[in-house]
């Protein structure tokens, strides 16, 4: 990461601040998204995009989901759309990278994808898949974390004055408490004897298990006391195999892999935003839960700064 994205990181948090310093204020779910594509877009490969991406992936991801099916018009309608939606991601950023990267291969997931002989449907579903795991998770995870840092003085004190490990240690304990995606769904592989209240409790192999990752993340047996407060740096148990930020970013073969990158980043934009002299939270967000993909969204925190505090102040 400090090799090869870092300095994107930082280049594509200015470019996202300059926005926001020539305007006086923001939407921060648009700085945070804009952020997230670029680097996101880079990871994975998508650099040979036509204009618009943006644009395209907010039609592929809308704020409404509909549900799709064959047994009723509005059912069709948005199986209809969403095929639209994917050619037109395909025609437009996916198929120009399959092609960029066949001529000269990168270090990116699509050269990856090209050399283990995957089709052009497998490379776009993997696209999308990392769009969605990658983008629209970041862009969430950006506001959640700033709504906090807003609203807690002492939090955002202590956040501006530590170094970059600190910093990381606020933000994972933040996402403890605020996993973006909230719910996950696996199937049992063998029988799973659980400790149920009454005794223990057998699950078959093979039967869908639904995990409520925030109430598992404030579970006093694996983070310690307190398990609603933000304490940087507590203790988690070592035995639940859980990282910093608990089971936020799932865990065994399923575990993120692009975890190191989504909490780099968050702390690139946020260090910088938070570096900005005036800057202050305008209007406070509204947040809806979104049962479709188990997570939240929050939308209307708008940041401003002043005219006369708009040059950047001390980044650590």
């Amino acid at each position: 990461m400090d090799e090869q994205y870092r300095g994107l990181m930082v280049r594509a948090a200015e470019r996202q601040l300059a926005r926001l310093r020539e305007a006086g204020e923001a939407q921060l779910s648009e700085l945070s998204f804009g952020m997230a594509i670029e680097v996101v877009g880079a990871v994975v490969g998508l650099t040979e995009s036509r204009p618009g991406i943006r644009r395209r992936l907010e039609r592929f991801f809308p704020e409404k989901f509909g549900r799709p099916g064959l047994t009723s018009p509005h059912g069709l309608y948005w199986m209809m759309r969403q095929n639209v939606n994917w050619l037109s991601i395909y025609l437009a950023d996916v198929r120009p990278a399959i092609r960029a990267h066949r001529r000269e291969p990168r270090d990116d997931v699509i050269s990856h994808l090209i050399a283990e002989g995957c089709s052009a449907a497998e490379i776009l579903g993997e696209c999308l898949t990392f769009a969605a795991a990658g983008m629209v998770t970041t862009r969430e995870f950006i506001c959640v974390a700033a709504w906090h840092l807003f609203t807690d003085d002492a939090l955002l004190k202590r956040y501006r004055a530590g170094e970059e490990p600190e910093r990381l240690a606020i933000l994972n304990e933040i996402l403890r408490l605020e996993p973006v995606v909230a719910r996950l769904k696996r199937r049992t592989t063998a029988a799973l004897e659980l400790t149920g209240a009454d005794g223990p409790v057998t699950v078959p192999a093979g039967e869908l298990v639904e995990v409520f990752v925030d109430a598992a993340n404030t579970d006093p047996g694996a983070v310690g006391p307190d398990p609603l407060a933000v304490r940087p740096g507590r203790p988690i148990d070592a035995g639940t195999g859980a990282g910093a930020a608990a089971l936020s970013f799932g865990d065994g073969a399923h575990r993120c892999p692009g975890a190191g990158i989504a909490i780099l980043e968050t702390d690139v934009f946020l260090s910088r935003l938070f570096a900005l002299e005036g800057i202050r939270m305008a209007t406070a967000p509204r947040v809806s839960f979104k049962d479709e993909i188990g997570g939240y969204e929050i939308r209307g925190l708008t940041v401003a700064i002043d005219r006369a505090g708009s040059g950047p102040g001390r980044i650590t």
